[in-house]
């Protein structure tokens, strides 16, 4: 059922507004708030890169589980903070980046070995993505060009609507 909004929180003393209409504004796609979903990691809508990155991420901590048992102690040894009844699995500072809005789990500074990533000068929850449309367009983009060299210059133009893609997409 719409709810009509109170006056008071549509003030905005920029904009002459008609009184009639603050009073018969509804919001009608509103969800209550028991219905609003909690997060559960840094992107709540998902994605392909970030399921791909999540996919990769549970595939590494296994192998680390079997292949370096030790180094899963020891990093369970300088894991900081706590996160009660917490459900992620954290084995070092990479498998914080993905709940690090909703898990209470943190390393310092010192103990992270992959702290380098930060001076890579992209944001570090897009490198997922970089890497696939690069992985996509880098070969498509090479063939196109090799065409354009040995074949038809026409190529060329399809070789920059590629380029012009994977730079959008990056």
């Amino acid at each position: 059922m719409p709810r009509l909004i109170d006056p008071v929180y549509m003030y905005n003393p920029r904009v002459e507004a008609v009184p009639d209409a603050l009073v018969t504004a509804v919001v009608d796609h509103e969800p209550p708030l028991a219905q609003a979903a909690i997060p559960t990691t840094v992107q709540p809508g998902g994605g392909l890169c970030f399921a791909l990155e999540a996919a990769w991420g549970r595939a590494r901590r296994a192998w680390l589980r079997r292949v370096r048992p030790g180094y899963v102690r020891r990093m369970a040894g300088l894991r900081r903070g706590q996160c009660d009844g917490c459900t992620h699995d954290i084995i070092d500072a990479r498998d914080v980046k993905l709940v690090r809005s909703v898990c209470g789990y943190w390393f310092r500074p010192e103990d992270d070995r992959f702290r380098w990533r930060e001076r890579v000068p992209l944001a570090r929850h897009g490198l997922a993505e970089v890497v696939f449309a690069s992985a996509l367009c880098a070969p498509v983009l090479a063939l196109l060009v090799r065409s354009a060299v040995r074949a038809s210059p026409a190529w060329w133009l399809l070789a920059g609507a590629v380029g012009w893609l994977w730079f959008q997409l990056v």
